[in-house]
C-alpha cells in the first residue's frame, strides 16, 4: 500500500517523482554535442545507451533540422520518464535497464537525404558529419577501453524508419552492421549482440486497427501507448533472426516477400493463406506473442524499404499512399 499523502502536501512533482523535468544543461549537453561532434563523455556508473534517431526525407532547411533536434531531446526525457516509472516495468516497453534510477547516456541522430542507405558501420567514404559522428560514438561507447560499458543500447525511432529502412538496412549475421557488432563483441569479449533494441515510436494513425494504412490490419497494437505514440521494442538480434527465417521461406514457398508477409499476418490470425498449405511459418524460439511483434515489425519495416526505393504504386499492397500516410508526423515529439 502506498504512503498516503496528505492533501496540503500534493504536488505533481511527490505525486508523479519518477517523471523528470527536462534539464535544460543536459538538453543543451545533448545540443552541443550534436553539433560539435564531440564524443560523450564516460559515464561511471551502470547506465544504458540511447541513440534517439530522427530523419528527414527531403533537406527541410537548417530551422527545422534544428526543431528536430530539440524535440528529440524532449522525446528521450519522456522516454527516461517512462522507463523510470516503476509502474512500467512489467511491460517490456516499459523496462529500464538496471532497474529503476540506472543512469542513462545519450546521442542524437537526425537526418536528411538518408534514403535507402543502410546503419553505416565505417567512416570510409562517409561524407555525412552526422553520420561519421554517430560511428565515432558507437565505437566509443563499446570500446574495451570504456571501462563501465552500457547494460543496453536502444535506437530510439521516429516512426518505423527513423535510422534505416528495411529490416536489411540493421544488417544481417553476414554483412553491416550487425556484423559490425558481432565482430567488435568476439575481438573485444562482450556482448552487444544480444542487447541491442530498435524502439519504434509510431503515430497512433499507424497503429490503429481501423485506420487504412494501418500495419495492425484490424489486429490489436503490439507494446504500450504514451501520449501520441505507440511505444514497440524489439532485439535486434531477434529481428536479425526472424528474417532471416522468413526470407528463406518465402523462396521456399515461392512468394514475394510484400504478399508473404501479408499472409503471415493472416496466419497470426489463425487463417490459412493460399499457398501455405504443408508449408507453416517457421517456428521462433521464444513466445508466439513475441513472434506476432517481430513479423509485425517486420513486414512495416519491409514496407518503407519498398516504399522508398519506388517499389510501390495505387497497384501494389501495400499502396504507395498507405505508406506515404504512416509517415505523417513521424518526427514529431513525444
Amino acid at each position: 500500500m502506498g504512503e498516503f499523502m496528505p492533501a496540503g502536501e500534493y504536488t505533481e512533482e511527490k505525486a508523479q517523482s519518477w517523471r523528470k523535468l527536462l534539464d535544460v544543461q543536459e538538453q543543451e549537453d545533448q545540443l552541443n554535442r550534436a553539433t560539435t561532434f564531440a564524443l560523450p563523455a564516460d559515464i561511471t556508473v551502470p547506465h544504458f545507451f540511447v541513440f534517439g534517431c530522427a530523419r528527414h526525407s527531403s533537406h527541410p532547411g537548417a530551422p527545422t533540422m534544428q526543431q528536430t533536434l530539440q524535440g528529440m531531446t524532449q522525446t528521450i526525457n519522456s522516454y527516461d520518464g517512462i522507463l523510470n516509472n516503476p509502474q512500467n516495468q512489467h511491460i517490456v516497453e516499459g523496462q529500464r535497464p538496471g532497474g529503476v534510477g540506472t543512469a542513462l547516456g545519450t546521442h542524437l541522430v537526425v537526418i536528411a537525404r538518408h534514403g535507402g542507405m543502410p546503419v553505416p558501420t565505417h567512416t570510409g567514404n562517409l561524407d555525412s558529419p552526422i553520420l561519421q559522428h554517430f560511428v565515432a560514438t558507437f565505437d566509443h561507447i563499446t570500446s574495451p577501453n570504456n571501462a563501465n560499458q552500457p547494460l543496453e543500447i536502444h535506437f530510439l525511432l521516429c516512426g518505423i524508419a527513423g535510422f534505416s529502412v528495411g529490416p536489411e538496412g540493421w544488417g544481417d549475421r553476414t554483412q553491416g552492421f550487425f556484423r559490425k557488432v558481432l565482430d567488435r563483441d568476439a575481438a573485444n569479449h562482450t556482448g552487444f549482440a544480444n542487447h541491442i533494441y530498435l524502439v519504434f515510436l509510431m503515430e497512433l494513425h499507424v497503429v490503429d486497427p481501423n485506420a487504412p494504412s494501418s500495419i495492425n490490419a484490424g489486429q490489436p497494437a503490439h507494446g504500450m501507448r504514451y501520449q501520441n505514440k505507440q511505444i514497440v521494442k524489439v532485439n535486434l538480434a531477434e529481428i536479425v533472426d526472424r528474417y532471416a527465417q522468413l526470407r528463406a521461406h518465402a523462396t521456399m514457398v515461392n512468394q514475394d516477400f510484400r504478399t508473404y508477409m501479408q499472409n503471415v499476418a493472416l496466419l497470426h490470425q489463425g487463417l490459412q493463406p493460399v499457398g501455405f498449405a504443408g508449408a507453416p511459418i517457421p517456428v521462433f524460439p521464444g513466445p508466439p506473442a513475441t513472434a506476432a511483434k517481430l513479423d509485425r515489425m517486420i513486414m512495416a519495416m519491409s514496407w518503407e524499404k519498398a516504399w522508398r526505393v519506388a517499389w510501390l504504386d495505387a497497384q501494389t499492397m501495400p499502396t504507395d499512399a498507405m505508406v506515404q500516410a504512416n509517415n505523417v508526423n513521424r518526427n514529431n515529439s513525444m
